[in-house]
């Protein structure tokens, strides 16, 4: 008999992964803008100070694109060379709901028919998994992603174009 987690867990589970995803996207993309954003300024105020010659204009544009491609990787290498599994949603439950302490991770590698040994009793890991489940259960496992970074991000996004916004209007050839 194949031992697994309820389809309630598991269907939270989706749904924190689904959260995820989009928090750490737009936490990309607000990345990119940034990097872009402040490598374009520091070329502007420093062509105001003085004249700019172009190898310094260039090396502040390939670090804001390294920047911006780093974030990138990030994504990438998290969503498509090494997406989240259920063990490490788990654990970012876990950090947020300290309560449940190893308990969900416990159940998870319960779940795991390759890490069982030869001799386990089904019925034991069918009713601890039922146990910290319907205790899991009561709480949001969407609430254990962390909006800090996006939250920055999307306050450093605005005052960039606020301040685009500015250049733009006061000074529209210098900002071309």
């Amino acid at each position: 008999m194949k031992i697994q987690l309820p389809r309630e867990l598991e269907s939270r589970f989706g749904r924190l992964r689904g959260r995820l995803l989009r928090v750490q996207s737009l936490e990309t993309i607000l990345a990119v803008f940034v990097f872009l954003a402040l490598s374009f300024l520091i070329v502007f105020v420093a062509d105001r100070l003085a004249d700019t010659v172009a190898p310094i204009r260039f090396a502040v544009l390939v670090g804001g694109l390294v920047l911006a491609g780093l974030a990138a990787f990030r994504w990438v290498f998290r969503w498509v060379l090494a997406p989240p599994g259920i063990k490490r949603l788990a654990v970012l439950v876990q950090r947020r709901y300290r309560q449940l302490g190893d308990r969900l991770l416990g159940i998870v590698e319960l779940a795991n028919e390759s890490a069982r040994p030869a001799n386990f009793s089904e019925e034991l890991y069918e009713a601890a998994i039922d146990q910290v489940s319907t205790d899991a259960l009561n709480y949001d496992f969407e609430g254990a992603v962390s909006t800090r970074l996006m939250r920055r991000l999307v306050t450093g996004s605005i005052a960039l174009a606020v301040v685009f916004g500015i250049l733009a209007v006061v000074g529209p050839g210098a900002a071309g």
